[in-house]
């Protein structure tokens, strides 16, 4: 998944430039809309919107009118604040949404359903849905060298640049409340108009592990995606009441290990059932103190159109995730998890506690806290704490057992074996915001990649809860377990419409003694990898670079942003370098 800094880069650098030039024009020929960030800081950079919860009418006496008060969040997305950059278990003041919509997965403080006498009439009631969405102009490029590219590469192993644009994001609506009962609905999409390379045109779906063959002439980066595609990512019902809200099926979901991962044009969308529950609200010591429960059946990845049982593990998914060749035509029954959480609003600690069931492939607890040191001056001391641990389900390792077939050394029924931590140091000021964090996914023996982590619904995503998890890759992606550190530092300008972020990671694996293995060959010493697919025997690290511009909120172009993020990663000379460009235009209603 890392992107390779070519000799050609140069060369290609006008090409870039003037594709910006047409995602910028595109983008403002439509009705000159404006634009608001769109991506959610995280410690893997995922590209997220945050939208706070609709407003929601509450009862009075007589009937409601519209803009009744609620007590649930209201609001557009929140300023950029420094906090909000930190990864999440140092975060104090945010919390990410539930999904698109903005359900967040803090309580929402209803009073239950609304008797239809509260609304004047029907139209009353409809009058009252509200709508949201945002617009994204999205230009990806990647260079690879000195190795062949991570899915396309000529019939010689040469590499091609890759780059993609395309028009798109999602708009939906959410009805107001019925007797505690709303709808909600959003629909992603994503158009290139005509502008990517030739090639595009081929089939997006890899149909099992030879099938990247197809790809030996595309120089269109298909994961944003290259082409077209239309898809509903939410279509549900929620109940909300005081002491709990149940949402489903069809959804975005956001918690540590089953989430949007919104880095290309569209988030991942989820089949299940979700629920949150407050039982402590009318007791003020325990009222932050929430719970979580989620079963899911099937997942809509990315740039998916549609809703299968399986994960990234498994192929048949756009190009651009191609999956364990050994998976072919395999299916799962999804995931469960439940969750315990105190987030209280003010308070300078926080912390989470996870248990998810990815079933037939691990079973993953997870703890996540996080500590804000107030000593009534402009330094802040911040404390983060991440502890995992992983083990087999028990019940079909033959999932994994299958993968050892393509070198990914999962043996016997501890194939899904290890434990992980982490620990992050930092301090914040009123100037900048700088954080240091180490990650260790300590290694074992005939494990699923030496004992590295699995995690279903990220793996190619690079959008996992680690703190050293970069733009364009983190542990879980490198293939197998190791150690990781990474310094990070954000910073504000211009009365914060100007953000800046600049991180480095360096990454120690857990290689092979026998050297570079074939698909079929495991490691006598751990276990090596799917050859080509990460780096190996060696250290690695990346540099990222993020800038975002947003527009002054009382200007006409309120809601509107231009990022540009660059990330460089290198590893030894086996597997060259990579580089990733990004530059999006979004406007956020």
């Amino acid at each position: 998944m890392q992107k390779r800094f070519e000799q050609n880069h140069v060369a290609s650098s006008a090409k870039t430039s003037s594709l910006k030039v047409i995602a910028l024009s595109a983008l403002l020929c439509l009705n000159g809309l404006s634009l608001a960030q769109a991506e959610t800081a995280h410690p893997s950079d995922i590209t997220s919107t945050k939208i706070t919860a609709p407003a929601t009418p509450t009862a009075i006496s007589g009937k409601a009118s519209k803009g009744a008060a609620s007590n649930a969040p209201q609001g557009n997305a929140a300023a950029p604040n420094h906090a909000a950059e930190l990864p999440p278990a140092a975060k104090a003041d945010t919390v990410a949404p539930a999904n698109m919509l903005g359900s967040p997965v803090v309580p929402v403080k209803e009073e239950g359903g609304l008797p239809e006498g509260e609304y004047a009439d029907v139209l009353d009631w409809v009058k009252q849905t509200k709508f949201h969405g945002n617009l994204r102009s999205y230009f990806f490029a990647r260079e690879e060298s000195n190795s062949v590219p991570h899915n396309q590469a000529t019939a010689s192993g040469t590499p091609l640049p890759e780059n993609s644009f395309s028009l798109g994001g999602y708009a939906g609506l959410m009805t107001a409340p019925l007797y505690g009962l709303q709808a909600g609905l959003t629909l992603g999409a994503a158009n290139s108009l005509g502008l990517n390379p030739k090639g595009s045109a081929y089939s997006q779906i890899y149909t099992g592990p030879t099938g990247k063959q197809s790809y030996s002439d595309i120089r269109t980066d298909m994961s944003l995606p290259g082409g077209t595609f239309y898809v509903l990512k939410e279509g549900f019902l929620q109940y909300t009441h005081k002491y709990f809200k149940v949402r489903g099926p069809d959804q975005i979901i956001d918690t540590p290990w089953i989430m949007p991962s919104d880095s290309r044009m569209a988030p991942s969308a989820f089949r299940g059932v979700y629920a949150e529950a407050y039982p402590f609200q009318d007791i003020e010591p325990l009222k932050d103190i929430s719970f979580v429960g989620l079963r899911l059946w099937s997942f809509n990845g990315r740039s998916d159109t549609t809703f299968v049982q399986n994960n990234l593990y498994m192929t048949g998914h756009m190009q651009g995730q191609v999956g364990l060749g050994g998976l072919t035509g395999v299916t799962t029954s999804g995931a469960m998890a439940v969750g315990m959480k105190f987030t209280p609003k003010d308070a300078p600690y926080k912390g989470e506690l996870w248990y998810n069931q990815f079933y037939d492939f691990s079973n993953l607890l997870w703890f996540d806290g996080s500590y804000k040191l107030k000593t009534g001056t402009d330094f802040t001391p911040l404390f983060g704490f991440q502890f995992a641990d992983q083990s087999s389900t028990g019940t079909c390792d033959l999932c994994l057992a299958t993968a050892a077939n393509s070198g990914q050394g999962a043996t016997g029924t501890g194939a899904a074996n290890t434990q992980a931590y982490g620990a992050l140091l930092g301090v914040d000021t009123p100037w900048i915001t700088v954080t240091a964090a180490y990650n260790n996914i300590l290694a074992q023996r005939n494990t699923f990649q030496n004992g590295n982590l699995i995690s279903p619904y990220s793996w190619g995503y690079s959008t996992d809860p680690l703190y050293t998890t970069q733009m364009i890759n983190g542990l879980i992606e490198k293939n197998t377990a190791g150690q990781a550190w990474k310094m990070a530092g954000t910073s504000y300008f211009m009365d914060k419409q100007i953000k800046a972020m600049l991180s480095y990671a360096q990454y120690y694996l857990v290689g092979c003694d026998t050297g570079a293995l074939s698909a079929a060959t495991t490691c006598t010493k751990t276990q090596g990898y799917t050859a080509g697919s990460s780096y190996l025997n060696n250290t690695s690290n990346e540099t990222d670079i993020d800038v975002t511009y947003f527009f002054a909120k009382a200007s006409m172009l309120d809601g509107l942003s231009v990022r540009n993020r660059m990330g460089v990663a290198q590893g030894n000379s086996s597997r060259g370098h990579d580089w990733y460009e990004r530059f999006q235009i979004q406007y956020q209603f």
